[in-house]
């Protein structure tokens, strides 16, 4: 019997990769996340901005031709730019506790899909992307697959980086995202316990 005052609680690998999926949650996640990798540097100039154009081109009456007070207006070659885009910050806020959550669903969901598998034997005699190559043959290991290492690993990343369709990244910096979009997480030695630490951090 569960004793007052103590929660009973799941063991890391349940939470992680066999707890209830949030879809809402996940879409959510990526709504935030490809907002936030909006730049926002689109700028256009208004007829405020455009330098020139404070005299009122001709007289208001008299000349037959249609009266203009700046030859700044958008109507003119050179003028600014009416409802053009501006500089803005499209950043959303995303709470770290609904990360964790959305990161449990992403794992939960691939491996309710049975696209996680452990890899115990990847490791390059030498950074070069022919090793790498042979390497993703022997796990087999296919393109749009997402690699996580238990830490970043320059050498592996460096001799990846030229193979198109293969994601390498770190169990510390791997996101929602990253796990989404691949067609199959390959989780090396050590990866799993990184993020099961991170998780319950």
């Amino acid at each position: 019997m569960q004793k007052k005052g103590k929660k009973e609680t799941q063991t890391k690998k349940e939470t992680l990769f066999n707890s209830p999926i949030n879809e809402e949650l996940l879409a959510l996640y990526i709504r935030v996340y490809r907002a936030n990798q909006r730049q926002g540097t689109s700028n256009t100039k208004t007829r405020g901005d455009v330098s020139g154009g404070g005299k009122k081109p001709w007289r208001q009456k008299g000349t037959g031709r249609a009266r203009q007070g700046s030859i700044r207006a958008p109507h003119f070659v050179h003028g600014g730019i009416a409802h053009g885009p501006k500089m803005k910050d499209w950043s959303l806020n995303f709470p770290v506790a609904l990360r964790k959550k959305a990161l449990e669903s992403a794992l939960s969901l691939k491996a309710k899909r049975n696209q996680i598998k452990t890899s115990d034997r990847f490791s390059l005699k030498a950074p070069k992307t022919k090793e790498f190559i042979k390497m993703l043959d022997e796990n087999n290991i296919e393109k749009g697959s997402l690699i996580i290492t238990p830490k970043y690993d320059s050498s592996l990343v460096r001799a990846g980086r030229n193979v198109k369709g293969i994601n390498i990244r770190s169990a510390l910096d791997v996101n929602v995202y990253d796990i989404l979009k691949s067609k199959e997480v390959v989780l090396l030695n050590g990866s799993s316990e990184v993020l099961k630490g991170r998780y319950e951090a």
